[in-house]
């Protein structure tokens, strides 16, 4: 069976920095912008009336690079008094 690792936040905040992780993501738009970029349809699931989850993913062919996201979003935490 295959071994998924989680990273706490804690974990991430010391393999990364956010200059770093900035300067990638700009990178990988100026390369969409001049380059083919292949994005996969966006994957959308409402749950309930107030959440939502999406998971957008592409290749960069010329990085030979792929990701993914996966966001959710809930419509009524500030209500709630959550962030």
């Amino acid at each position: 069976m295959t071994q998924v690792t989680m990273l706490s936040a804690s974990q991430i905040s010391h393999l990364l920095d956010m200059p770093s992780v900035i300067d990638a993501v700009a990178d990988a738009y100026k390369e969409k912008a001049n380059h083919p970029a292949t994005l996969w349809p966006m994957v959308h699931e409402q749950l309930g009336g107030e959440a939502d989850m999406d998971i957008r993913s592409g290749v960069l062919a010329s990085k030979h690079v792929f990701g993914n996201k996966l966001l959710a979003w809930f419509g009524e935490n500030a209500k709630r008094g959550l962030p």
